[in-house]
């Protein structure tokens, strides 16, 4: 099975062949383990490594709660590494022209979960 976390579609599908094809699910790793991106965007419109470390994973885990939670005793795991700590958060911008729409789809993402 092939999960690409910076594809919103890919991590739906990924997540609907897991649930009829496996049984348990006793673990989920998030590592959100990118680095520095040019600058990308996702076919979804989100900042590459964004949508790959985080929102990927946010989506993917909620698609596949249920199925942690028959599998007691399961477990999730979020891990990064420690490059956040070199971010100069100065040099992020917030007013972004993007931030409004970022902010609308992921409110529909997370009203799709329900």
């Amino acid at each position: 099975m092939e999960c690409d976390l910076s594809s919103l579609n890919s991590i739906r599908n990924f997540a609907n062949l897991y649930l009829k094809q496996e049984e348990r699910l006793d673990i989920l790793i998030c590592n959100a383990g990118l680095g520095y991106s040019s600058t990308q965007t996702t076919e979804d419109g989100f900042d590459y490594v964004i949508q790959s470390n985080y929102l990927g994973h946010f989506l993917l885990t909620n698609l596949l709660l249920e199925k942690l939670k028959q599998s007691k005793p399961s477990r999730i795991l979020n891990i990064s590494s420690d490059l956040h700590q070199s971010l100069l958060f100065s040099s992020l911008r917030f007013d972004h022209e993007n931030n409004h729409k970022d902010v609308q789809v992921l409110n529909q993402l997370i009203g799709q979960m329900h």
